[in-house]
């Protein structure tokens, strides 16, 4: 399928391959501390290379257009690439995707950390950065053959324990903004994306046990999860539920759409407050951005989060709170209704 790839083609998925494998040396470079940082960085470039790579090869020119024309937009006398954000626009559309959530929180976690360095995050985000270099393995394959595989180069790594790090790091003031970040945006998936091994890859490491070990005995077994062979998966689930009891997350939990919202407030006596009451009492309060924004994500947690699969935003129980308390204080009221 490579072979007689043009110039242009090879270039882009050799760089992505590059930029990846780049990406798993410094992750797994034990005295790095800009771990996360450096590694979305560089998936941001990997993906974005094997996107470009795809369109090309399909006749497709992955070149923003000017506003109106046909003509392609230059920087520096170069044509202006599809960054990631249109990359998977033009290949997902508007599908929800395990795949693409998880290339939507790295690129985003990349926008938020990488100009600073916050190891307390790192294993936090540990399962969504694995399944991202195991998506970009598989569609690098699956897109441009085996002889692009990185496969063969990466190997476990060793650890120093045999327990699970503790995380001994105090998040700082930012650490703190871009947890509640990675919780914000975890919160608006749906069940099936975030329980999705595409999104986030997570693993029990269980010590094998064996008394007569043989030469092609090796320390580290991967088992493929398939849910098409039950028999398999019976035993699977019988060792996990040995582990920990099966936890299943649900998206949006205690949040609220406006009209939910509205009909709350309506509840606690209320009668006059409607949608566009509440439009102004968010723009009083700036719990969240307009409609549009560069980044939806800059709200007010306490009150209101983004819903990235839904393009929307949800509200929570203390923004109920809220509203009720200044509807009873005729001065604050007045202020919120002077918001057009």
């Amino acid at each position: 399928m490579s072979r007689g790839l043009p110039k242009e083609v090879k270039s882009c998925v050799e760089k992505a391959r590059e930029a990846a494998l780049l990406a798993v040396e410094v992750y797994n470079k034990p005295a790095v501390t800009f771990r996360t940082g450096c590694y979305v960085s560089l998936m941001v470039i990997a993906w974005t290379s094997l996107f470009h790579a795809m369109f090309l090869r399909d006749g497709r020119k992955p070149y923003f257009r000017k506003k109106g024309k046909r003509r392609y937009e230059r920087v520096d006398g170069d044509y202006k690439h599809w960054d990631l954000a249109e990359c998977l626009t033009q290949y997902f559309g508007g599908s929800a995707s395990p795949i693409k959530g998880n290339l939507e929180f790295v690129r985003l976690l990349r926008n938020k950390i990488e100009h600073r360095s916050m190891p307390e995050i790192d294993p936090t985000v540990f399962g969504e950065c694995q399944a991202c270099i195991l998506n970009l393995e598989e569609m690098l394959v699956a897109q441009f053959g085996d002889r692009y595989s990185i496969n063969s180069y990466l190997t476990f790594p060793l650890r120093m324990t045999r327990e699970a790090p503790v995380q001994k790091l105090q998040p700082s003031a930012a650490g703190k903004d871009v947890l509640g970040f990675v919780e914000q945006f975890r919160a608006t998936l749906s069940t099936d994306i975030a329980a999705d091994q595409r999104y986030c890859f997570q693993v029990y490491l269980v010590p094998k046990i064996g008394n007569h070990p043989t030469g092609d005995t090796v320390a580290v077994d991967f088992v493929h999860y398939d849910p098409l062979k039950p028999d398999e998966m019976a035993k699977y689930e019988k060792v996990v539920a040995l582990i920990k009891e099966r936890q299943v997350p649900v998206a949006n939990l205690g949040r609220f759409r406006p009209s939910d919202v509205v009909r709350e407030v309506q509840k606690l006596g209320h009668s006059d407050f409607t949608i566009a009451k509440h439009t102004w009492a968010w723009k009083y309060y700036s719990i969240r951005p307009e409609g549009g924004a560069v980044d939806p994500f800059q709200c007010k947690t306490d009150f209101c989060v983004y819903d990235a699969v839904h393009h929307d935003y949800v509200y929570t129980e203390r923004w109920i709170k809220k509203l009720d308390k200044a509807w009873r204080n005729p001065s604050e009221k007045a202020a919120i209704l002077t918001t057009r």
